[in-house]
């Protein structure tokens, strides 16, 4: 009897916090008045978030990367973020900012993309969160996307958008997290590729 009673306490404690963090509170909320598409197509976006874990740690450095001789320095570093993106350290917030990409009035951005794993040879079973926030605000938000492989050897392809609040000076910022460490092809590669495709104002 004592178990059923501490189950039912249990039950109903969970649904009160569960309606609780449910509630509207209009200082959460921001009006954004109009809405901006690309005009032509969303592969037009820009490429906000754009890593690869793989690459990042093959080549750290340009000087390793098999470039053609005579490209130049501003060829070289272009044709290196194209294939290996950049580096984000996990589990700590970082900041990124899009204005010069966004106007002035600018409150909001809409990101689409896909988050990315591909496992090595090791069995294991890999998952990976990413959240986001203004940059400025203190709260710790729960993940807002997440993608996993069931099982190994295999890779993942989640689609994903969210829009997302930026502040006065066009930023906000992003923590991503990954379940395994290790180098590809030994252990899985995680990936992050995010355009901006909308904005709100």
């Amino acid at each position: 009897m004592k178990k059923f009673i501490f189950l039912i306490q249990f039950l109903v404690f969970f649904y009160i916090n569960a309606q609780l963090d449910h509630i509207y509170d209009p200082d959460d909320w921001i009006e954004n008045g109009k809405i901006y598409v690309t005009k032509h197509s969303p592969s037009q976006g820009y490429r906000v978030l754009w890593m690869n874990t793989y690459s990042q740690e093959l080549y750290p450095c340009q000087d390793n990367y098999p470039f053609p001789g005579d490209w130049s320095e501003e060829d070289r570093w272009m044709e290196r973020y194209d294939w290996m993106g950049k580096s984000y350290p996990t589990d700590q917030w970082i900041t990124v900012s899009v204005a010069d990409r966004v106007p002035e009035n600018a409150k909001s951005i809409y990101l689409t993309g896909i988050l990315i794993m591909t496992t090595g040879n090791t069995w294991e079973t890999p998952y990976m969160t990413i959240k986001f926030r203004r940059k400025g605000c203190l709260l710790e938000p729960k993940h807002s996307h997440m993608a996993s492989i069931a099982s190994t050897p295999g890779s993942a392809r989640s689609t994903m958008s969210v829009w997302v609040p930026l502040n006065e000076n066009k930023e906000f910022e992003f923590m991503w997290t990954r379940s395994t460490g290790g180098q590809w092809p030994t252990n899985t590669a995680y990936g992050i590729s995010l355009y901006l495709n909308a904005f709100g104002s």
